[in-house]
């Protein structure tokens, strides 16, 4: 299950975030947008549009009820090839060293 994924940033004074397209099951649409807060990089929030993104907010419910940052999202364990590995992508990217984008 192949994905590809495309990458922009956006930064304020108080928080940033990180938008990565993700590309697969056959999809040609779809995305996830990281909102990071910009003082600790804890996850104030994501946006999630595609097929079968549902079964990657509970990362992300979890990283953002507990105040964990972009960087231990992207250090959690990520099984390839799962979509699980965008939230990795998209983590990373926001850390500014994502390898598959």
């Amino acid at each position: 299950m192949p994905f590809s994924c495309f990458c922009s940033f956006h930064k304020d004074l108080t928080k940033r975030w990180v938008c990565v397209n993700i590309l697969g099951y056959g999809e040609t649409a779809g995305y996830i947008k990281l909102i990071i807060n910009e003082h600790n990089n804890q996850l104030l929030g994501a946006s999630l549009v595609g097929p079968e993104v549902s079964e990657l907010l509970p990362e992300l419910t979890l990283a953002q009820a507990n105040g964990l940052t972009v960087e231990a999202i992207a250090q959690n364990i990520h099984a390839h090839p799962t979509l699980s590995e965008v939230l990795m992508e998209a983590a990373e990217a926001a850390e500014g060293h994502a390898v598959h984008l």
